[in-house]
């Protein structure tokens, strides 16, 4: 979080980003500004400090960081935690890009709106093992509740 949109933004492309162990610079600026703009990251300047982001730019940076690997599987934990009901469509927009190029997007979320909305299949967990299971089109809010424990769950 103390470390800028830029720096956050390239690190896990450093095999990409150097020649002959030196830093490309204008390299990782240009990755940086791409993603900037890609996921209208707010502020626009790569030398903002996450920290100071508000949460749903502070969330988008850090995807848009394993995005740009494009990954085959890509694993989110809460990953609307923090952030307001408009940005979340921007967060959920750049969840569905890698799984509509193919990817496999795993979610933990204990946000049920957030996991019908996002979800082609829904996994209950309990003690470590898989105890229901759902198409995502196909669970209503109360299904799902009953699921994970009904009372409890609320």
């Amino acid at each position: 979080m103390e470390h800028s949109t830029l720096e956050n933004t390239v690190v896990p492309s450093l095999d990409v980003l150097t020649s002959r162990s030196v830093l490309m610079r204008s390299e990782m600026a240009e990755m940086c500004d791409r993603k900037i703009a890609a996921l209208n990251i707010l502020p626009p300047d790569p030398q903002k400090e996450v920290g100071r982001m508000s949460g749903g730019n502070q969330q988008k940076v850090p995807l848009g960081k394993w995005i740009e690997k494009n990954p085959q599987v890509l694993i989110l934990d809460e990953p609307t935690v923090g952030v307001d009901v408009g940005a979340k469509a921007e967060v959920f927009a750049t969840i569905r890009a890698p799984r509509d190029e193919g990817a496999a997007v795993i979610e933990v979320s204990s946000n049920l709106e957030e996991v019908m909305t996002l979800s082609d299949r829904i996994l209950v967990f309990n003690n470590g093992r898989i105890t229901a299971s759902f198409d995502g089109g196909d669970v209503d809010n109360d299904t799902l509740v009953d699921a994970i424990g009904g009372e409890e769950a609320a």
